[in-house]
């Protein structure tokens, strides 16, 4: 949840800065990939 938490407050900080927002998607997308929802099911 601390990770997440940085993250918000990185967006809304950097709200006009697209290479930063982009960096933030990345992070967000690589938790995502190492702890994908209904992992059982994808197979």
């Amino acid at each position: 949840m601390v990770q997440v938490a940085a993250w918000i407050d990185r967006a809304l900080n950097a709200i006009d800065d697209e290479a930063a927002l982009d960096k933030i998607r990345a992070e967000v997308k690589e938790l995502c990939l190492r702890f994908p929802l209904y992992a059982h099911r994808l197979k």
